[in-house]
Parts: structure tokens; sequence; C-alpha cells
């Protein structure tokens, strides 16, 4: 392990991340040995996250209005994939947010 980065970049990734973006995006959010992470949790660990997913070129800036819109995705995602979990109707503000996103 590099002494440099932080600990959470070194973690494995969970099967299908490497598949699928939503995957991914919904685990830029957890909890480790250390505590609470968040992949997420400022404009340049959000432009890191996303160059590392090839989401974005690395000349990109990512400004704080676009970072609150991707965590609002991500958390939307979130409460998809747990209603989906819990067979339950998903709430109609995530599926708002996510419809947006793709429009």
């Amino acid at each position: 392990m590099d002494d440099e980065s932080p600990y959470f970049l070194h973690h494995l990734p969970v099967p299908g991340e490497e598949r699928y973006a939503s995957v991914a995006l919904v685990n830029t959010r957890f909890t480790s040995s250390h505590g609470a992470v968040d992949l997420l949790e400022d404009t340049e660990a959000g432009h890191l996250w996303l160059v590392r997913q090839e989401l974005l070129p690395d000349k990109a800036a990512l400004n704080g209005r676009r970072l609150g819109r991707l965590i609002k995705l991500r958390e939307a995602t979130r409460e998809l994939f747990a209603a989906r979990a819990d067979v339950t109707t998903p709430p109609a503000a995530s599926l708002t947010t996510l419809n947006d996103a793709l429009a």
C-alpha cells in the first residue's frame, strides 16, 4: 500500500463496479474499519473519482453545483437499489432524480 494515498483509495472494488457505473457510484459512500468514507466528499475527491471511472476527462473541471448533482444522483440510486432489494415501491423523488440525470 502506498503511504501517500488515503487508505480508502486502496479498497477492493465490489463485484459489478467495473461493469456498472451505478454500482460504483452507490459504493462511493461506505463504512470501513476506520469509519465513514465518502469518495465524493468535495470537488477534488469527486473529480478524482470521476476521472478514475473514466467518466470525466482529467482536464475537465468539477464545480460545486455539479458535485451536488452527482451526490444527489448517488443518494437517489442508493434508494432505488434499496427499494429493489426490499421489494418495495421506489421513492418517486428518486425516480425523478434518475430520470432527470438521464435526460
